[in-house]
């Protein structure tokens, strides 16, 4: 649900716009060394998206995203999970959402600060990375 929410809000901004994808989009952070992860949803903003997209003969997304989300599943470690998020911080991803459909929760990571976790009885923004961004968690759920 995430992204319907992400097109719904994507669908509102101005031209050019950025670009959202889902189901475990593949996404190149960075070339040296090359590191590639798949992505649960990613949005770009627009002119991210305007030259991460230029290349139609490939699927992966060569590009730092403005948004990368994590959706948990029961085989998720702990560890594979701090692994990605810090690998996202490291290649400079200003916003991290983590889903965890048990718990109905969303973990916000930003380069600075702390995570902040959010229940079903908050709403979520997108804060200056996805102006005008606003759901209630539990609709993402």
């Amino acid at each position: 649900l995430v992204s319907y929410y992400l097109e719904l809000w994507r669908n509102t901004q101005p031209e050019p716009r950025g670009a959202a994808f889902a189901g475990e989009a593949g996404v190149r952070l960075c070339d040296d060394p090359e590191v590639v992860v798949g992505v649960d949803v990613v949005y770009l903003a627009p002119e991210v998206a305007a030259t991460a997209l230029a290349d139609a003969t490939t699927t992966i997304i060569a590009a730092v995203p403005t948004l990368a989300v994590e959706i948990l599943s029961p085989s998720d470690t702990v560890e594979h999970l701090q692994t990605k998020i810090d690998t996202y911080r490291d290649a400079g991803v200003p916003l991290v959402w983590v889903l965890d459909p048990h718990f109905r929760t969303v973990t916000v990571y930003r380069p600075t600060g702390e995570p902040v976790m959010l229940n079903a009885s908050h709403e979520i923004d997108g804060g200056t990375d996805l102006p005008g961004f606003r759901v209630p968690v539990a609709r993402l759920f």
